[in-house]
């Protein structure tokens, strides 16, 4: 039981870490992004219905990301504002970060709420390819040079 719980934290936390890393990409390209997707397709051997159920998932969280990266150039041109003022306001540079850090951990939310569906559909044998993917992963990141 143990070791599913792990099994499942590992392949959601991946799937989540590489979404929202190519999703976060602030040239606003989609080729990593797309990348990251069909390495993970290609890992898992996913099949069609699994694959279009990802790029759903891609696509929802893609939308919101874009609200979150107009909503941050927003907040850069009022940065910018305060920056050029005599006095910085402190209570409105703090808004300006926790409105942006809530609307990342609104995007956080809903990948692992997605992904965890995601994860549902996935075979025993798709766990198990992706484990040995992170252990491979593990083994050759923790080395010491």
């Amino acid at each position: 039981m143990k070791k599913t719980s792990i099994g499942i934290a590992v392949i959601a936390g991946l799937i989540f870490c590489t979404t929202i890393f190519i999703g976060c990409r602030s040239h606003g390209s989609q080729r990593g992004l797309a990348f990251g997707l069909d390495y993970i397709s290609e890992i898992l051997d996913l099949t069609a219905a699994q694959e279009s159920h990802l790029a759903q998932i891609k696509d929802e969280i893609q939308a919101k990301m874009d609200l979150v990266h107009k909503d941050k150039k927003a907040m850069h041109a009022l940065l910018k504002e305060q920056l050029g003022s005599d006095r910085m306001d402190t209570a409105v540079v703090k808004d300006l970060v926790a409105g942006h850090r809530e609307r990342m951990n609104q995007v956080i939310d809903l990948a692992v709420d997605r992904l965890i569906l995601f994860h549902n559909k996935l075979s025993p044998d798709q766990k198990a390819k992706l484990i040995k993917k992170i252990e491979k992963f593990e083994a050759w990141h923790n080395k010491e040079w």
